[in-house]
C-alpha cells in the first residue's frame, strides 16, 4: 500500500501558487508528488510537465538531466522521480568545511559557466511580462537571455547524480531574464546559504562573471519584486507575528516603509518637525521646503536593512555634497548606501547657507539583514586593508624599497 512519508504545504504565497508536496512509499519504492492547493493552482502544477519538457531540451549540451514529471491523470498532481544524491550545494558545502577552497571555487565557477552557456540565445529585451514580475529596471543594453529561463537554476537544485539532475524547476518564465540575473541569485543564495565561505569569495564571482556594482543593486531590487509577486498580496504568517501575538504592543511612531526627513534644531532632530513621504514600489521622489535656519538634516529611508541608489538629493536645484556624510551600521560608495541594520539613516548632511528646498529622488530596496551585514563587514575590512596599504606606500622604508627595485631594474 503507498504511503505518504512526508508532506510539505508552501501555503505562504498566492493562492495560484500554493502547492503541498508529498513523498510517498510503496514496495520501499519512493517518489515525489505534487498537488495544487487550490483549483487556482492547476495551471501552475500542470506547467511542471511542460516545463520539464522545454528544459530538458534547454540543458542537453551542458549537460543536465531534468527530474522527470508526469502527470496523474484525473487529479490536480504531478509525480517526479525520487533521486538519493547530494546536491552541489552539500558538496561545495564540504569542501568549505574541509578547506578545499581550489577545488571549491573549481566546482562553482564550472556551475556557473554551465548556466551562462545554457542562456545565450537570444538579447535581452524588457517586456510588459517582465515588469509584472520584476518591476520596471534600468538595465545594460547588450545582454544576453534565454527565451524560457528556469530563475531557480541554483546549487541547491543540482542534484549530483552521474548526470547531474536539475529539481524544484517551478519558477520557468516564457520571456527574456538576463542570464546575468540567474548568476547573481545563484552567488546570491550559495552566500545566504552559508555554502559560501565569505563575501571576498562571492565577489571573486560577481567580477569574474561581470556583475558590476551597479547591476547587483538591481539585481536585488528585481530579486525582491519577485518575492512580491509570489505573494500577490497574501500576507505571510512570519509578516503577522506583532498583529497576532498576544501580550505584545507595537509602537510606532511613523508610517513603515516610508522616507523621514529631520531638521537640525537646538533640540537636536525631532519627531515633531520632521517630514514624512510614502514609498511608491520601492521608490521616493518629492521636494520639501526647509525651515529657515536649518544647517543640517538627517535622512530616515525606511526601518529595515536595505540599498538606496540616490538619483537626485539636492538643495534649491544644486547637487548636495555627501563628502563626510556618516552612515551607521553600512558605508557609502559613491551614490549608493548599503545599510545592515534597523532604522537605516544618513546623518548630518550639511544644508547650504540659506537654502530654501531639499529634493529627493530614491530608490529603496529591503534586504535580508544577515545578507547586508556581510555585505557591509566585508567592505568595511576591505576600507581597512586599503588603509593600511596605503600607510605602507606612503612609509619611508617602502620608498626605499621602491627607489632600490628602480635602480636594479
Amino acid at each position: 500500500m503507498k504511503e505518504i512519508i512526508y508532506s510539505k504545504f508552501s501555503n505562504e504565497r498566492a493562492r495560484v501558487f500554493c502547492i503541498r508536496t508529498d513523498i510517498t512509499e510503496e514496495d520501499g519504492k519512493r517518489e515525489v508528488v505534487k498537488t495544487a492547493f487550490y483549483p487556482e493552482g492547476r495551471k501552475h502544477i500542470e506547467n511542471l510537465q511542460r516545463w520539464y519538457g522545454v528544459l530538458s531540451q534547454q540543458y542537453r549540451d551542458i549537460p543536465y538531466l531534468v527530474n522527470t514529471c508526469r502527470e496523474i491523470p484525473g487529479t490536480d498532481s504531478v509525480r517526479l522521480e525520487y533521486l538519493e544524491a547530494e546536491t552541489l550545494s552539500d558538496r561545495l558545502d564540504r569542501m568549505r568545511k574541509t578547506g578545499r577552497m581550489p577545488q571549491w571555487e573549481k566546482e562553482f565557477a564550472s556551475f556557473l559557466r554551465d548556466v551562462e552557456k545554457s542562456h545565450q540565445e537570444i538579447p535581452f529585451v524588457m517586456t510588459d511580462e517582465f515588469r509584472q514580475v520584476f518591476g520596471d529596471r534600468s538595465l545594460p543594453e547588450g545582454m544576453r537571455s534565454a527565451a524560457v529561463t528556469n530563475i531557480d537554476l541554483i546549487t541547491q537544485n543540482l542534484v549530483l547524480t552521474p548526470v547531474p539532475t536539475v529539481i524544484d524547476y517551478e519558477w520557468v518564465f516564457e520571456f527574456p531574464i538576463p542570464v546575468k540575473f540567474l548568476l547573481f541569485r545563484s552567488i546570491l543564495y550559495l552566500l545566504e546559504s552559508g555554502d559560501c565561505p565569505d563575501m571576498t569569495a562571492a565577489f571573486k564571482f560577481y567580477d569574474q562573471f561581470g556583475i558590476s556594482e551597479s547591476m547587483r543593486t538591481v539585481f536585488l531590487g528585481m530579486e525582491m519584486t519577485f518575492q512580491d509577486y509570489l505573494t500577490k498580496g497574501h500576507v505571510p504568517v512570519r509578516d503577522m507575528f506583532d498583529s497576532i501575538s498576544p501580550g505584545i504592543i507595537s509602537l510606532q511612531l511613523n508610517p513603515p516603509e516610508a522616507l523621514q526627513v529631520f531638521f537640525l534644531t537646538d533640540k537636536g532632530y525631532v519627531e515633531e518637525s520632521s517630514v514624512i513621504h510614502q514609498f511608491q514600489n520601492g521608490q521616493v521622489s518629492c521636494t520639501i521646503r526647509l525651515p529657515e535656519g536649518c544647517t543640517h538634516i538627517r535622512i530616515d529611508p525606511g526601518n529595515f536593512p536595505c540599498m538606496v541608489s540616490i538619483t537626485k538629493l539636492a538643495f534649491d536645484q544644486k547637487e548636495a555634497s555627501l563628502a563626510g556624510v556618516k552612515v551607521p551600521g553600512g558605508y557609502l560608495n559613491g551614490r549608493r548606501a548599503f545599510f545592515a541594520k534597523e532604522d537605516p539613516y544618513f546623518a548630518d548632511i550639511p544644508v547650504p547657507r540659506g537654502a530654501e528646498t531639499l529634493s529627493v529622488k530614491m530608490t529603496i530596496t529591503r534586504c535580508e539583514k544577515k545578507i547586508m551585514e556581510k555585505i557591509v563587514q566585508q567592505e568595511l575590512e576591505n576600507r581597512r586593508l586599503k588603509e593600511q596599504l596605503g600607510a605602507i606606500k606612503s612609509s619611508r622604508l617602502w620608498k626605499v624599497m621602491e627607489r632600490t627595485i628602480r635602480n636594479n631594474s
